[in-house]
């Protein structure tokens, strides 16, 4: 985008230089000097055209980019989406009987809530180390339960596991500092 801003300013240039040569009758070099200014006015209207032409083109490109990625990313979750829409069905049952004062045995909530993480474990969600592990802190990796300071290598309990996407973690294990 950057190049096609310079190549304007470059044609609003020679058409602002074209406009300010002075031409005085009758003497012929004056003439071709108008010749070639008139020329290299018509040559930066046409590369002003183009720029326009291709700064549409470049915009149109990135929109149907943007569609395909759009596509693709749609694509690529309808599967999980699919899967998990049946889950979440057992879920809002045992909500809805949760509601109405019916008796729903907290296994079967478990039951559902282990679903949806193998789901999302097959779709690359994977945890980190287990609550209760004791392990040495590592500010890449662990975070302060409560937002204390605690010095790398010092050893401390998982709480809260840590997240990885695709071996990126995304959320950082919550952890206390052994006593």
């Amino acid at each position: 985008m950057n190049l096609l801003k310079r190549l304007k300013l470059a044609c609003k240039i020679l058409l602002n230089k074209a406009h300010d040569i002075e031409i005085l009758p009758g003497n012929d070099l004056l003439l071709q000097a108008e010749n070639e200014a008139a020329s290299a006015r018509i040559e930066a209207d046409e590369a002003e055209k183009r720029i326009n032409a291709l700064s549409r083109e470049l915009d149109a490109e990135r929109h149907a980019r943007n569609d395909v990625i759009d596509s693709t990313i749609a694509a690529r979750l309808e599967p999980m989406f699919k899967e998990a829409a049946a889950i979440f069905s057992q879920l809002a049952l045992q909500d809805f009987l949760i509601q109405s004062e019916k008796k729903v045995n907290a296994s079967d909530v478990m039951a559902v809530a282990r679903q949806i993480f193998h789901l999302f474990e097959r779709f690359g969600l994977q945890p980190g180390e287990k609550p209760g592990t004791t392990c040495l802190f590592d500010p890449e990796k662990h975070q302060a339960l409560d937002n204390s300071s605690i010095n790398q290598g010092s050893p401390v309990t998982i709480r809260l596991p840590a997240f990885s996407l695709n071996e990126k973690i995304i959320r950082k294990a919550m952890v206390e500092k052994i006593k």
